[in-house]
């Protein structure tokens, strides 16, 4: 009889100790509490790699970002052990940052993929890692918030704007801020017409031009501008080109933007222009593609066309 209320008083606790500790999680800013659905993230199979290209191609003070985000992808696949992996890699990239609350997002991440490994004592160091009782209102987890949201795709597109926007109140001069809000800017914008309007006078085109002012070396803002104004500035849109195919000829993400530029330039415009960036870039695998598929347009035209020459 003694042990079996000895054994309910320990479950009683086990019970309120279990529930304290939910509580506390719950109260973290992170993304096992950010509402994220595994259902609404797009291209779930494929976001992962896209992820690990931009840690590895592009020099970007994110990287601790697109680390926690892989490591809560990873849960989302029941693999905890990469999610730890991923998450010590985030610790890693932040450990010479001078705003220690830039970690706070990755340490409560780690305690959520503890919790959910059963490993209760970390769980318990983890939520005492400077927690500060206001940290919801800090422009760093803000803009985590909206970094991870706009990798994840459409449907947090408006869930990283309103994220920038509440970033950049409490850090309005932040590069990191400005250059992802004009990124969902172009987004959204981009998803309101459909792909089909390209405005040089926008909230996103001014947006990318105050980005490109503080960070002029980011070729994905170069391009995305340059798409914005194609139609109404074709000459600077056409120099911001040439400037993203010298500095990043072959990074996965800026080649898309590329390829897309280049389907509404004329053939032989988008020629030169490659031709001249193959120059100082000639193992390039996307010029040379992009050059020789110009070719076998260029002479399927020409073989089209030929019957007809010989007739006139």
């Amino acid at each position: 009889m003694k042990c079996q209320q000895q054994f309910k008083c320990w479950m009683v606790i086990i019970v309120f100790f279990k529930a304290d500790m939910e509580v506390k999680l719950k109260a973290l800013e992170c993304h096992f509490t950010w509402g994220i659905e595994k259902a609404n993230i797009k291209h779930l199979d494929s976001l992962p790699e896209k992820l690990l290209d931009r840690i590895m191609k592009v020099c970007t003070p994110n990287h601790a970002t697109y680390f926690n985000l892989l490591a809560f992808l990873s849960h989302l696949e029941e693999n905890n052990v990469s999610a730890l992996e991923y998450l010590h890699k985030a610790e890693s990239a932040l450990k010479n940052r001078q705003d220690d609350t830039e970690l706070l997002v990755t340490y409560a991440n780690f305690a959520w993929v503890h919790y959910h490994s059963g490993n209760m004592n970390n769980v318990d160091a983890y939520t005492g890692k400077r927690f500060q009782p206001h940290s919801s209102s800090l422009p760093s987890i803000h803009g985590e918030k909206a970094w991870s949201f706009l990798r994840l795709g459409g449907l947090f597109y408006k869930g990283a704007k309103e994220s920038f926007q509440k970033a950049l109140k409490g850090d309005p001069d932040n590069a990191s801020f400005n250059v992802g809000y004009a990124m969902v800017l172009y987004r959204l914008e981009w998803l309101a017409t459909d792909g089909t309007e390209r405005l040089a006078h926008t909230e996103g085109a001014t947006q990318l031009r105050k980005a490109l002012s503080l960070e002029p070396d980011n070729t994905e803002v170069m391009v995305l501008l340059a798409l914005k104004i194609q139609n109404e500035s074709g000459h600077e849109s056409m120099k911001l080109i040439k400037e993203a195919l010298r500095l990043s000829p072959d990074v996965p993400h800026i080649t898309r933007y590329l390829s897309e530029y280049f389907r509404y330039t004329g053939i032989n415009e988008s020629l030169e222009v490659l031709e001249k960036a193959l120059k100082l870039s000639v193992n390039s695998p996307f010029m040379n593609y992009q050059i020789a598929r110009i070719h076998t347009h260029k002479f399927t035209e020409n073989v089209t066309c030929y019957p007809h020459c010989i007739k006139c």
